[in-house]
């Protein structure tokens, strides 16, 4: 469905701008639902400031993305539901969470049981049933990420204990470590006081009188914990500085060697520096191109160094040689809009790094401007009178650029098509050969993950069919598969099972052939045959079934040929 008075492609524009930028519906007359749904998903905040936004349109934006549950105000039960069914980890958003949304979080994600603020009785149980599909090195893995990036973790020693593929160290390591600010520090003892601030370096403020070990321990991690500890050595300022540049500023009459730490950490500790040596000063702009504007009297060493590192910072500079102009373009090409009369040789740098720097650039000549279209193909909307060669390389480079260029020859056509299929909405009339060639290119890039699934407006079925080929979980965004679809889905990857309602039974023994605990990921319970094939090549799948007939028992117990089950569903 088109956009309001708009063209095909002009809300195909709108959207990808969109996507880039939320705000950009602001921009846009009569925004279709699609575009607000993605400006939601985008940005929730968005919401208020939209006429006509449904609960629908909601939750469709929480599929798209569910972290934006945090910014809904009063989700409803299905907002939440859903958003946990995508990502289990925003449950630490929701609050008062029941036992099914708890339930379908852990699901998700069983490591997301430690974002839950009131976990149901059970749960952990269910979270340790779920985790046992890791190995001891994933496990261990998981552990450490959640420690250095949650600033709060629940934990019982009846959940620890009944993970047999942790290793004790690993154990005591998540009873023990918690955010250290919720304990008196008397309740830590010197083992776990050290192993917090190794995780958080600002953990140091909730500890009363650090040793040194626990201090260089804290500044490591995090530079800046440095500004809540007294007594300080030049080793921790060193360290400091060298973990954050910006530790500098709290740092009393810091050593040259830490000065120079700091900028080379971030060049824009300079800012922090009284009267920095010129050497700190090169530092800084070899680290930071941009923090030139914080130095006084750049030598011309330093001025070069800087556009070097980032040709937008010829900007703060004066009195700039043609050599600094000529690193600058080589390094960011639409820094050319701030160089006054650029050469030919500069413009032809400029366009080379990137080819929209056209736009700045008055008069170009032919070779620049078949340069630019050669680096960028869309540029070809800035340049006036293309010629035909001009034409030609600018959809050899960018399919797209099709749109920007008046009476193409089939050649061009074809060309375009091959570079990008979805060029082929820009061509009027195409040949039976532009339209078998857009259709190659089409799956081609799906296939290579050039485009997905979700980006098509109205996929074909061919289409369809090769993305979840390529990733099972691309039939999450596939209305109505056909069974072939779920397939091939599930054949490519089992977790694909539980975007599919009610999958009959062939599916169901695609997912469990592939991998038993393919019966966790179903949103339905499956059939009591399926559950009995996943438990004879499993058995601690046992575990996670709910009430289990005597069928499976009998079949564990070889009562009940498991072949000739396969092949009854067959």
């Amino acid at each position: 469905m088109f956009g309001f008075g708009m063209s095909k492609s002009q809300e195909k524009a709108s959207i990808e701008l969109i996507k880039k930028n939320p705000d950009a519906i602001f921009t846009i007359n009569n925004p279709t639902r699609e575009m607000k749904i993605l400006a939601i998903a985008g940005d929730a905040d968005i919401i208020d400031a939209i006429d006509h936004v449904t609960d629908d349109m909601k939750l469709e934006a929480i599929r798209i993305n569910p972290n934006i549950i945090f910014d809904i105000e009063e989700p409803s039960y299905n907002m939440q539901l859903e958003a946990v069914k995508k990502d289990g980890n925003v449950i630490r958003f929701i609050d008062s969470p029941n036992k099914e949304i708890q339930y379908n979080a852990i699901k998700n994600d069983p490591f997301s049981v430690f974002l839950i603020k009131k976990p149901v009785e059970g749960i952990y149980d269910n979270a340790i049933n779920f985790m046992e599909r890791y190995s001891k090195e994933e496990l261990a893995d998981k552990f450490k990420a959640i420690f250095q990036y949650s600033n709060s973790f629940i934990s019982t020693e009846k959940f620890i204990n009944n993970i047999n593929t942790i290793p004790d160290e690993m154990k005591k390591f998540i009873l023990n470590v918690n955010n250290v600010s919720n304990y008196n520090s008397n309740n830590l003892n010197y083992e776990m006081k050290l192993l917090a601030v190794k995780i958080n370096g600002e953990a140091i403020k909730y500890i009363n009188n650090p040793t040194d070990e626990i201090k260089l321990a804290a500044v490591k991690n995090n530079g800046l914990s440095i500004q809540f500890i007294n007594k300080t050595t030049n080793e921790m300022k060193l360290e400091a500085v060298k973990s954050k540049g910006d530790a500098i500023r709290y740092i009393e009459n810091p050593s040259n060697e830490m000065k120079l730490e700091a900028v080379k950490n971030n060049g824009y500790a300079i800012r922090f520096i009284d009267n920095p040596a010129d050497n700190i000063k090169l530092a800084a702009v070899k680290s930071r191109g941009e923090a030139i504007q914080y130095v006084e009297n750049p030598t011309d060493e330093m001025k070069l160094e800087a556009v070097k590192n980032n040709g937008r910072a010829i900007r703060f500079i004066d009195k700039l040689t043609d050599e600094m102009k000529l690193e600058a373009v080589k390094s960011e090409g639409d820094a050319i809009q701030y160089i006054k009369n650029p050469t030919n040789e500069m413009k032809l740098e400029a366009v080379k790094n990137n080819g929209y720097a056209i736009e700045y650039i008055k008069e170009p000549t032919d070779e620049v401007k078949l340069a630019a279209v050669k680096s960028k193909g869309f540029s070809i909307r800035y340049i006036k009178e293309p010629t035909e060669e001009m034409k030609l390389e600018a959809v050899k480079n960018d399919g797209l650029a099709i749109q920007h260029i008046n009476e193409p020859t089939d050649k061009m056509k074809l060309e375009a098509v091959k570079n990008n299929g979805w060029a082929i909405d820009f061509i009027k009339e195409p040949t039976d050969e532009i339209k078998s060639e857009s259709i190659k290119s089409q799956l081609r890039d799906i296939r290579e993950n050039k485009i997905f699934i979700f980006q098509i407006d109205k996929p074909t079925d061919e289409m369809k069919l090769e993305a979840v080929k390529n990733n099972g979980l691309f039939l999450k965004y596939i209305d109505n598969p056909t069974d072939e679809m779920k397939r091939e889905a599930v054949k490519n990857n089992v977790k694909a099972i539980r975007y599919i309602d009610n999958p009959d039974n062939n599916i169901q023994l695609t997912a469990i052939e592939k991998e038993p605990r393919a019966i966790n990921y179903m949103k339905t319970i499956p059939a009591e045959d399926v559950q009995a094939i996943a438990v004879k090549q499993d058995r601690s799948l046992l575990e996670t079934l709910y009430n289990p007939s005597h069928k499976i028992f009998d079949l564990i117990t070889n009562k009940v040929n498991h072949n000739n089950i396969i092949k009854n569903n067959m």
